[in-house]
């Protein structure tokens, strides 16, 4: 039982605590065999600047999450990370980096699963320090003076591009000098292999020094961004700020160069021979395709764009990132509103996601419906275990249900288990119930019998139970258990009463309790929370949840171990704030993803600027082994203005890497009750539905108009019917949020047949010709739903009566009629 006890004990810490969290001063928590520094030197207003790639390549020694700090010089800007090509969240970790040259700053992310191999890379750009006439760079290699593992060899390949006219260079590791000279031409290039020691980390930082003149140039020369996916077009553009003209020997005179390990020519143009003047004050643009001069698409990597002008000659650097595939298919929806966007997800994956992976079989349901000041929801999961994970499970069967709320509540749970010597038990019959004393303290009752196995139960086992049993049954034994518990509950639960029998004859254990517990002081006590480092990111949980009661909690849950199949079925219901309920939730999600999920961290940018709350009902549902997803009713406003979302939406995407080829993003138009949404194209033509593929930046050029909603009913779609009667033709539109499955027409009455999702609001908007009330007073329409009474909405304009009628969504009959004239 001691086993059985340890056991259950180390697995409740590891569920507790974020697995194989390891958190070094720098960077390697694993082995790093080589690291790559790439350097471009151009000289900017008068100073000079560096734009930093670097690679970092590791093998995991099989940790599920690694934090890392990296040093940077003090003045870095555009500070980019990314992991296997995929861009992850950084921020300033307030440690500095000595150095002989001043203090860097660090930078700190955390990598979550990562691979057995795996690449870092950061990408910024600093201005030079500057001493004695010298630009200075300094990087710090591997800091593997830091850390504790060690691989047994590391080399740092370094590759440094200087543009303008060096007089003198300087290399050197700490005091060692590697490399010396001068002068040099205008395009200076070096590429260094380091070595360390066996066993041995670098102790020294790589420095590179040189003299240089700056010749003055009112030029401005840049790519549009810094960092480009694969196939994206590399927009670049020339300003002449100054007074004089500027000649270009051709229409295009520039290269495309990779600058790792030495600088190599890709692409070079072939354009017009024919002189070409950048006027004073005016700007030429070009892009360039990704592809080389032998027309493949270059490999990821630092690259720049070199151009001649005049007597001049401009350098532009920007890195191209591999594009990371979805693994199977993935479709998101945006559907933009007046005041905020709803977002669907449509995926098919290509392999089960970790949870389902012993799993044969599979699917998970949750439905969340905000009503007012109420939270409802249900959860459904049911699935089977595969036959290799069964065998490990010591669990034959299990049976539970728990139907409470209020502070009331009653629950039992039975289950029968596979005996061994680690943990003898046979089987366990509990139940509660639950009992509110006052508004804050609630009696809970306690029962339940263990039945152990006579062939697995150790002597000192069992004795150690009749111990623990003649201890409780004294008061000094009472006292302590009492106190005990207090302690580890931090006083929000007090023991009135505890009972612990055994016998060994018939290997029975019964336990009773009645403990009192305070929910206003109830909480997770401290001890059980692991405290890693002072990273706040590590931080689980909701922190600030709005005042919530529950009012309904119902959980059924089954389990066959001879077939490995099990089910479970939950609703609740919360009474309380429940937008804000949902916005504490969401944002505490958003931020423990961006802090612990590469593929999130992408979205951290712009995400959390927006309020994420629910449209209609949220809807949850996976499927294994058919791999689907689906998840849809999230709403998204912007925090600062409800009415800029759309536009900000449009901008956060148009910014956006291209998508991979197997990601679909369509933008759709919905509408409020009284306002819709129409996306306008570059052309001014109006569209409803907008399929993103390939480059997404055109998305800069759509524009969002709004508009009156002329039909009253959100989310409305227009449906042309025609209805005959006594052989005339009369033409009906109805706009309506329903599906509309039949339409129905006769002497006197109109009759539609709609269906929609229980629990929301629908509504319809019949349109048809006056002329069908064959002289009947309008005032005399009425309208009825499933044969009761309802109230509508009714007008008249150019010969046409347009009448409104909203009822809860489901399968109903909404029938218009009116009182036929006499003859």
């Amino acid at each position: 039982m001691k086993e059985a006890f340890a056991a259950f004990l180390a697995a409740l810490l590891i569920l507790l605590a974020p697995a194989g969290v390891y958190a070094n001063p720098i960077q390697v928590p694993a082995m790093m065999t080589e690291e790559y520094i790439n350097a471009v030197i151009y000289p900017s207003g008068g100073e000079y600047w560096a734009y930093v790639y670097c690679r970092y390549q590791f093998k995991n020694v099989g940790y599920m999450k690694v934090a890392m700090n990296f040093p940077v010089p003090p003045d870095s800007r555009d500070i980019s990370v990314s992991v296997d090509d995929i861009p992850v969240y950084w921020s300033w970790s307030g440690e500095k980096c000595q150095t002989e040259i001043g203090e860097y700053k660090m930078i700190f992310c955390i990598i979550k699963n990562p691979h057995r191999e795996f690449e870092v890379e950061i990408a910024y750009r600093h201005r030079q320090a500057a001493a004695a006439g010298k630009h200075i760079s300094l990087y710090p290699l591997g800091p593997g003076r830091h850390v504790s593992i060690l691989s047994k060899r590391l080399t740092a390949h370094i590759s440094l591009a200087v543009a303008g006219s060096i007089s003198s260079y300087i290399a050197r590791l700490g005091n060692g000098i590697i490399d010396s000279g001068g002068p040099a031409e205008t395009l200076f290039t070096r590429s260094y292999n380091l070595k360390s020691g066996m066993f041995k980390p670098f102790r020294e930082d790589f420095i590179f020094a040189f003299e240089a003149s700056i010749k003055p140039s009112n030029l401005q020369f840049s790519t549009d961004k810094h960092a480009y996916s694969e196939g994206e077009p590399i927009a670049f553009w020339l300003h002449n700020a100054g007074e004089e003209p500027v000649t270009l020997r051709n229409s295009a005179p520039w290269t495309i160069a990779s600058m790792e390990n030495g600088t190599s020519i890709v692409y070079t143009t072939v354009a017009a021979q024919m002189l070409r003047e950048v006027a004073p004050g005016e700007t030429v643009s070009w892009t360039w395709n990704q592809k080389s001069s032998g027309g493949e698409q270059v490999k990821p990597g630092l690259y720049a764009v070199i151009l001649e002008a005049d007597d001049h000659r401009l350098i532009a650097s920007f890195t191209i990132r591999g594009t990371v595939e979805f693994p199977g298919r993935l479709n998101v929806t945006l559907r933009l509103y007046p005041d905020k966007a709803t977002v669907r997800v449509d995926a098919l994956l290509k392999k089960r996601p970790k949870p389902a992976e012993p799993l044969r079989n599979l699917t998970v349901r949750a439905t969340v419906l905000p009503r007012g000041e109420h939270l409802t929801g249900t959860f459904h999961i049911d699935g089977q275990i595969s036959p290799e994970e069964l065998e490990k499970l010591p669990l034959h069967s299990l049976s539970l249900h728990v139907d409470c709320g209020r502070g009331r509540g009653v629950g039992n749970i039975t289950a029968k288990l596979n005996p061994s010597e680690n943990l003898p038990i046979r089987s366990v019959n509990a139940s509660f119930s639950a009992m509110p004393m006052d508004t804050t303290l609630v009696e809970l009752n306690v029962s339940g019998t263990a039945t152990l196995s006579s062939v697995h139960l150790k002597n000192e086992t069992a004795r150690m139970l009749e111990v623990y049993a003649a201890a409780l049954s004294t008061p000094a034994g009472m006292e302590m258990a009492r106190n005990k518990i207090e302690e580890m509950t931090n006083g929000s639960m007090k023991l009135e009463r505890l009972t612990l029998n055994f016998s060994r004859e018939t290997c029975m254990l019964n336990v009773s309790a009645t403990p009192l517990m305070n929910m206003s002081a109830l909480k997770v006590p401290p001890s059980m929370i692991p405290q890693f480092s002072e990273s706040t990111y590590l931080q689980p949980g909701v922190t600030r949840l709005p005042p919530a009661n529950l009012t309904k909690l119902k959980l059924d849950a089954e389990y066959n171990g001879e077939t490995g199949v099990f089910s479970g079925n939950m609703s609740f219901e919360v009474e309380g704030n429940a937008s804000a309920i949902i916005e504490e939730i969401s944002d505490s999600i958003i931020e423990r993803l961006i802090s612990e999920s590469s593929a999130a961290s992408t979205l951290s940018g712009w995400l959390r600027s927006f309020r994420v709350g629910i449209h209609g009902r949220l809807i949850f549902k996976l499927e294994i082994p058919a791999n689907t997803l689906q998840v849809s009713g999230v709403s998204l406003r912007y925090r600062r203005d409800p009415s800029e979302t759309s536009m900000k939406l449009i901008e956060a995407i148009s910014g956006m890497p291209f998508p991979p080829r197997n990601v679909a993003i369509t933008l759709e138009a919905g509408s409020s009750e009284y306002e819709e949404v129409k996306l306008k194209l570059p052309s001014g033509m109006n569209a409803d539905r907008i399929l993103i593929s390939g480059n997404i930046s055109a998305l800069r050029d759509i524009t969002c108009t709004i508009s009156r909603n002329p039909w009253g009913i959100a989310d409305y779609k227009l449906y042309r019917r025609e209805a005959v009667i006594d052989g005339l033709k009369h033409q009906l539109l109805i706009a309506t949020n329903s599906s509309l499955k039949e339409v129905m027409a006769e002497t006197g009455r109109i009759i539609l047949k709609v269906e929609g999702s229980p629990g929301l609001i629908g509504g319809s908007n019949l349109t048809f010709p006056s002329g069908m009330l064959d002289g009947a007073d309008p005032k005399s329409i009425g309208v009825l739903i499933d044969g009761e009474t309802a109230g509508r909405v009714m007008t008249i304009k150019n010969g046409k009566i347009s009448v409104l009628v909203t009822y809860p969504q489901q399968s109903c009959t909404v029938e218009v009629e009116w009182a036929l004239s006499c003859p």
